[in-house]
């Protein structure tokens, strides 16, 4: 379920993926206090976002762990935005 967060049309940011957490964080432009909202993936998941057409916590997956890959494979992802893991 997408979830919103920030202030205004403006500042406000939908966070689509479920493992996503969705904060206000206060930032400061050109001298003014504005809160903004940033999406960021959930403690366990790594952000894989990266992109032109994506933005923080729109691609959050596992992150390869010790021992994922027998026989001290090195543990690889598909592609930039796809949580897919396979060993090589």
């Amino acid at each position: 379920m997408a979830r919103i967060c920030g202030n205004d049309s403006e500042t406000s940011v939908v966070c689509k993926n479920e493992t996503a957490i969705c904060l206000d964080v206060q930032t400061e432009e050109e001298g003014i206090e504005i809160v903004k909202g940033q999406c960021f993936c959930a403690p366990g998941y790594e952000d894989i976002s990266g992109g032109n057409y994506s933005v923080n916590g729109d691609f959050c997956a596992p992150p390869c762990v010790t021992g994922f890959c027998a026989n001290d494979g090195q543990c690889l992802r598909k592609d930039d935005n796809i949580a897919e893991l396979y060993c090589e």
